[in-house]
């Protein structure tokens, strides 16, 4: 009989063969049989309450990210309807928290740590921001018509309507990057407990079975729980193996160190109006979630979700490309203006009234690669597929 791999003392659920004998140097279990009915069920329904609790963050925290997507999807279109307003000149800021709750989401979709822990981290971030904006953009509406800039005057004379939409949107997305960062939280540690007890159950009943000491308990889970991580890592590491992967790592990180880029721009200079177009940042943002994800688990019918977002994504690049360029150019050519916001940033913006078109270039292009990625992922999953079902019918 062959023995199995070990990682721990008898080796992890996953190595050890059903029949394999386990060694180990501690007590044998002495009356296997008696209680073992009311340890099983002790620890069936410590399962069952983890999983519910689990559940319970999942659902809410799946019902704030979405309809945190659906407010900067409303942000966007608006502008859209409006592009010459100066009202949304730092909207792009609001692009930090679209790629939080993208992460959150497929967090809630499968639960992995590695999602959980990416969605905390930028909910601290995407906190801080949506407040910073949310704050200096209260000030300058509730000081409206007066200002500290021309530009704060000009929206409160030319887009009263719009004044507030972006101040009040950063609000309760603070409150909703508050809230999903404390339930992650909680989640995180919620979902750690899940996963002990599933093997803490397997393990117990390879107790009751004879095949495992309990002085070796401990021992056993953490080899488990070691096993599953270096599953992770051995996925990524097959995924950067591959054409198709390493190139889908690249524009996900280019994705994310450009919405990066121009936010830590738009918040230093948060007065200037060089990024008044920014909103059409946030679905490129929303694609960047999607494409990081891609670091852990996802379902399948995420590389359709992404692909949609990819689409919507080089629209909105290809949208700021045609308002921006004639902008810069005119800039360049010193021709006169018709728009005052335009002239402030020819004449006030020095070096950034040059980002945003060319940020919009690389913006559209990335999500036209992003696109192509998901599409060769898709392909190369059903070719897959089709081999595996093809062996399958040869050896039946």
């Amino acid at each position: 009989m062959s023995t199995a791999t070990t990682l721990g003392p008898g080796g992890t659920l996953s190595q050890r063969r059903p029949d394999a004998t386990v060694v180990s140097t501690g007590r044998p279990t002495v009356n296997v049989t008696r209680g073992r009915a009311a340890r099983v069920a002790k620890l069936r329904s410590r399962v069952r309450y983890s999983v519910s609790q689990t559940f319970i963050y999942r659902v809410l925290v799946g019902i704030l990210a979405g309809l945190s997507v659906v407010g900067a999807l409303v942000v966007v279109f608006t502008n859209l309807f409006n592009l010459d307003s100066g009202a949304f000149y730092r909207a792009s800021l609001l692009s930090i928290h679209g790629f939080t709750v993208m992460m959150a989401l497929s967090a809630v979709v499968d639960q992995e740590l590695f999602d959980l822990r990416t969605t905390l981290a930028f909910s601290v971030l995407s906190f801080a921001i949506n407040l910073f904006l949310a704050v200096v953009g209260l000030i300058r509406h509730y000081g409206c018509p007066n200002g500290v800039t021309q530009l704060d005057v000009a929206i409160c004379l030319n887009s009263p309507q719009l004044s507030a939409i972006t101040p009040w949107v950063a609000l309760a997305f603070t409150i909703v990057s508050l809230l999903i960062l404390l339930l992650t939280g909680v989640w995180q540690n919620r979902r750690v407990a899940e996963l002990r007890s599933i093997a803490k159950l397997a393990l117990y009943n390879a107790v009751n079975n004879g095949t495992v000491f309990r002085s070796s308990m401990d021992a056993q889970i953490e080899a488990e729980r070691q096993s599953l991580f270096n599953a992770r890592q051995r996925r990524i590491s097959r995924e950067l193996t591959t054409g198709a992967g390493v190139f889908r790592v690249v524009v996900a990180v280019l994705l994310l160190v450009t919405v990066i880029f121009i936010v830590a721009l738009n918040t230093i200079f948060f007065r200037g109006g060089a990024f008044y177009r920014g909103s059409l940042l946030i679905v490129p943002a929303h694609l960047a979630g999607c494409m990081f994800a891609f670091f852990g688990k996802t379902p399948n019918w995420w590389r359709w979700l992404t692909l949609v977002f990819a689409v919507l994504s080089t629209a909105s690049a290809v949208v700021a490309a045609i308002f921006e360029w004639p902008r810069y150019i005119k800039c360049i050519n010193a021709d006169p203006f018709t728009k005052q916001i335009e002239e402030e940033i020819c004449d006030q913006e020095g070096f950034r009234a040059a980002v945003w078109p060319i940020v919009s270039l690389v913006v559209g292009l990335l999500s036209i690669l992003a696109a192509v990625s998901v599409v060769l992922s898709t392909r190369r999953s059903r070719q897959a597929t089709a081999t595996v079902v093809a062996t399958g019918s040869r050896a039946s």
